[in-house]
């Protein structure tokens, strides 16, 4: 797939970022949630095959596979590594300003759920170490310390 294909699906859409929103949480954190013999229904979610799909290890080639070594039960390298792919790919399809305003209401959503639902602060901190992982190169320093901003007014 080239840049061209993803653009042409309306991925870089508010509302896409959005669903990811909503999916992405459960994914990968089955020991934060009570979810013991599926009594939320979680392995019957239409969209959880799919998205496995686009966060297991062999859909990106380019993901170096010592990240892929679990060093914690609770977050989710996967997860991270998606959203640095996901995050990436914005920046070369919005603007700047309408990227870190998605960004920025994205880790709002995510923070704002009560802590009880532990799996959306996990991954409030994945989509924000994913997203500062998508511009650690010397020529994104102003865009990564504005959205350190962003993650954190």
């Amino acid at each position: 797939l080239k840049s061209t294909h993803l653009a042409e699906l309306n991925i870089a859409q508010s509302s896409f970022f959005q669903n990811l929103l909503q999916v992405m949480p459960p994914l990968h954190h089955e020991d934060l949630m009570a979810t013991a013999d599926d009594q939320m229904g979680q392995k019957s979610e239409p969209t959880r095959d799919p998205v496995n799909v686009m966060t297991s290890s062999g859909f990106f080639d380019v993901w170096p596979r010592i990240w892929l070594r679990r060093s914690s039960r609770s977050f989710s390298i996967r997860n991270v590594l998606f959203w640095q792919s996901y995050v990436k790919f914005l920046k070369s399809q919005v603007s700047i300003e309408a990227l870190l305003e998605l960004l920025r209401q994205g880790a709002e959503q995510l923070a704002s759920q009560p802590v009880a639902e532990a799996e959306f602060h996990a991954a409030l901190a994945e989509l924000s170490a994913g997203a500062l992982r998508a511009v650690r190169k010397a020529e994104d320093k102003e865009l990564r310390d504005r959205l350190w901003t962003a993650f954190r007014p």
